[in-house]
């Protein structure tokens, strides 16, 4: 018992060290960016020492953040998870599944018109069927949540 009250702390400080991990990266990749700065084809010396580095794209670390906060919803850790899905849309505005679970945190929090506006831009952005009825079943969720 002790051994895997042990490895499930563990396991909570490894996943909250990527989390600071994937939060410094978008803090940082986000800072010093000016709107008129003039683009070059040169690289910088960092990306020619270690190309690696900049290799993920941003669409890749939304939806990391994501899958990172999934499970703090289910843990009724809604803040957490909300500021992370946030991150995640800041870097992945156009991704409808980000947008479906903020909308089924505010659903969990009582903030059913919330949800409803989120879904909306979730079921606007949704590419494929699978999308549209997970959006669809929540929508079904909200409905009868407010019937009552």
């Amino acid at each position: 018992m002790n051994i895997l009250l042990k490895e499930q702390s563990l396991q909570k400080i490894v996943n909250n060290f990527v989390i600071l991990v994937i939060v410094c990266f978008c803090f940082i990749m986000g800072c010093g960016k000016t709107k008129d700065a003039p683009r070059t084809n040169e690289r910088s010396p960092i990306t020619e020492t270690n190309p690696e580095i900049y290799t993920k794209p941003p669409n890749e670390a939304a939806a990391t953040l994501m899958n990172q906060a999934i499970p703090l919803i289910d843990d009724e850790r809604l803040d957490d998870a909300e500021w992370m899905l946030e991150e995640a849309i800041k870097i992945d505005p156009h991704n409808a599944e980000i947008f479906y679970w903020l909308a089924y945190l505010k659903y969990k929090a009582g903030d059913n018109a919330r949800a409803a506006n989120l879904l909306d831009k979730a079921d606007a952005l949704a590419a494929d069927e699978e999308m549209r009825l997970k959006i669809n079943s929540l929508r079904e969720l909200l409905e009868a949540s407010q019937g009552n």
